[in-house]
């Protein structure tokens, strides 16, 4: 099995996911996306894969196991709009375009130190995460466009300092509707 892109793409009655072999998986995109009912899933293997793009997007998942993906460099609205609560510990050596990956998970409290040392693309990653109300350190070295990046994020407190990321050259609306924010 190599390809799982558009596997579940739109199967809105679908509760849970068991976890099966995708050790040679090299294609992933929309893997779930639009699983509506989802709200239970498996640890996958994504070691191979290069693009999540949408993958759990619009599900209903509240929760998502920890996950590693070395070579992913693409993930696009990978969770967008679903009610994730909190997120794992994700490492992503190798990831470029992280836009809207997080973007409308309206429920999220939370999230943890993320590793993207190789990321551009980080517009509207959390935009509309209504519900989070503080950030972990962040250092993004090569990120170019934070465009939008925390739109929206109405609880958001305070915001730590951005170390080591002088390359930025868009940070329109990056914290464009933040009305809770005490500090930056």
């Amino acid at each position: 099995l190599t390809s799982i892109m558009n596997m579940f793409d739109g199967c809105s009655s679908l509760v849970s996911l068991p976890v099966f072999d995708t050790s040679k998986v090299t294609l992933a995109n929309y893997f779930c996306s639009g699983a509506s009912s989802l709200v239970t899933i498996g640890k996958f293997n994504f070691d191979k894969v290069p693009s999540l793009q949408q993958g759990f997007a619009n599900t209903n998942l509240t929760s998502f196991p920890s996950i590693d993906l070395p070579e992913c460099t693409v993930l696009a609205s990978t969770f967008e709009n679903a009610p994730l609560v909190s997120f794992p510990n994700i490492k992503l050596p190798k990831a470029k375009n992280i836009s809207a990956a997080w973007r409308g998970c309206t429920d999220l409290q939370s999230f943890p130190l993320l590793q993207v040392p190789e990321a551009t693309d980080v517009r509207y990653a959390w935009q509309n995460c209504s519900s989070l109300t503080a950030f972990p350190s962040l250092d993004f070295p090569k990120a170019t466009n934070f465009s939008s990046a925390w739109e929206g994020c109405s609880s958001l407190l305070s915001f730590p300092k951005l170390s080591n990321c002088s390359l930025v050259t868009n940070i329109v609306r990056a914290w464009y509707k933040c009305s809770s924010m005490l500090s930056w």
